[in-house]
């Protein structure tokens, strides 16, 4: 029997809820979210990435090896973003810009950035 919590099925049941572990979660609609407290290089999996924590650094999938128009959600759970220290910086891992730039931040307190892919780069939107 899989364990369940606030609707969420887990993919790993032994996983445990604190906050220092990463771990990911199935979602009743088949959608990966994954919670993190340091960086982390997201899969073509994942889908909604949580940060919570200190500096984080998400590095997406190279945009050639996702689907066309595949989209992936960033966010600060924790809602510590605007402080010193603890923005959420996003980058594409194969080194493309996303909207023209190298990175995108979040900076603000539960902000979030959505995601999506061309095939060839990400966007902001």
């Amino acid at each position: 029997m899989k364990s369940q919590r606030r609707g969420f099925i887990h993919k790993n049941p032994d996983l445990n809820d604190e906050l220092d572990f990463i771990h990911q979660i199935l979602n009743n609609k088949g959608k990966v979210y994954t919670r993190v407290t340091q960086s982390y290089n997201a899969t073509i999996e994942d889908e909604r990435i949580a940060c919570s924590g200190g500096l984080i650094t998400i590095s997406l999938p190279d945009p050639r090896k996702v689907e066309l128009g595949r989209e992936m959600f960033v966010n600060d759970e924790s809602g510590n973003a605007s402080a010193s220290g603890f923005n959420i910086t996003v980058k594409d891992a194969s080194g493309g810009k996303i909207s023209g730039a190298t990175s995108q931040t979040i900076s603000t307190d539960f902000g979030g950035l959505r995601f999506y892919s061309n095939k060839l780069k990400w966007f902001v939107w």
